[in-house]
């Protein structure tokens, strides 16, 4: 507890039990005798509570800056990481890329021959037809 928010002596606590108030030169009495040492067993309570906490913050600070920086650390490592994965599968992607540039490229280029080659056979269907039937004509006429 910070020491601005401990309670302070009331106006009847003294330091010692010796002392004498300033209205009376009497010795104190057995109960103010007793108050007065409760309250320094209460402020020495006081006092070390505060330190075993202040020493406590400070360690759970260190803990936390600790594990804040090895975090910190082990987010870089993972960026690192993931920026080298994404480097190779940009780079293996792009070979993709290519490939699929290529096939596309040779089967665009069958495509064409088969296209040729239809047109090709259609020719040349419709002149086996022709020779077909002028071979059966000239059959005919030699019979």
């Amino acid at each position: 507890m910070p020491k601005s928010q401990r309670s302070k002596p009331g106006p009847n606590a003294t330091d010692s039990p010796e002392k004498v108030t300033a209205e009376s030169t009497e010795p104190l009495s057995d109960t103010q005798t007793i108050m007065a040492a409760l309250k320094r067993t209460e402020q020495c309570a006081l006092n070390k509570i505060d330190s075993t906490v202040t020493a406590a913050v400070g360690e759970l600070h260190t803990k936390i800056d600790n594990l804040s920086r090895d975090l910190r650390s082990e987010i870089s490592n993972v960026r690192t990481e993931f920026t080298k994965v994404v480097e190779d599968v940009k780079k293996e992607n792009a070979t993709f890329v290519k490939r699929i540039g290529d096939l596309e490229e040779g089967a665009n280029g069958y495509a064409n021959r088969v296209v040729e080659l239809e047109a090709k056979v259609t020719t040349l269907s419709s002149q086996v037809n022709r020779l077909v039937d002028k071979t059966e004509d000239l059959e005919s006429r030699q019979r």
